[in-house]
């Protein structure tokens, strides 16, 4: 089954009466892709939260910094990183070959992660971090685990930052 599935979508592009419209919606579905940004905003404040004694705003720049270190089965750096000021999150794509290099919003991706900043109700140099991601499907895994990862990367950037003496913020451009 899965063979005739690959086949068909692998003839599709032959086809050639297909717009690349249509070409990508069947390969989505015949690959089993799925899963999409909206759907990690979705889970948004349902935790699990760790907290932290940090700013918001510092804290965002930390998570931005944190998704950085990801790297992709090549070993090269996730270049897709959002950061939203307004959201008070931050959204990583990780992508596999010749899409690895690109860092726009649209291309395709094999994991995506999205981390909310919240504030933390009376105490207003604290932020709670909540952190969710999803793998694009069967035959588009990446290596990425940002939910096992995220929590580390976090913990080194604010050590690195604490040896630097927590040198001020940069504004967003």
């Amino acid at each position: 089954m899965i063979r005739a599935l690959l086949a068909l979508l692998l003839a599709l592009p032959l086809a050639g009466c297909l717009s690349d419209d249509v070409t990508e919606t069947a390969e989505t579905v015949l690959t089993l892709q799925s899963g999409t940004i909206s759907e990690l905003r979705e889970r948004r404040g349902t935790g699990p939260f760790t907290t932290y004694p940090y700013a918001p705003d510092m804290m965002l720049r930390m998570v931005e910094q944190a998704a950085g270190m990801a790297r992709n089965e090549d070993g090269e750096p996730v270049r897709a990183i959002f950061v939203s000021e307004l959201r008070h999150e931050v959204i990583a794509k990780e992508r596999e070959g010749k899409e690895a290099e690109h860092d726009g919003y649209a291309a395709p991706f094999r994991t995506a992660m999205l981390a909310v900043v919240h504030p933390v109700r009376g105490r207003p140099g604290a932020s709670r971090v909540e952190i969710h991601m999803l793998q694009r499907g069967p035959f588009h895994r990446g290596v990425v685990n940002w939910t096992r990862d995220m929590p580390g990367w976090i913990t080194l950037v604010i050590e690195d930052w604490k040896a630097q003496e927590a040198a001020p913020l940069a504004p967003l451009p």
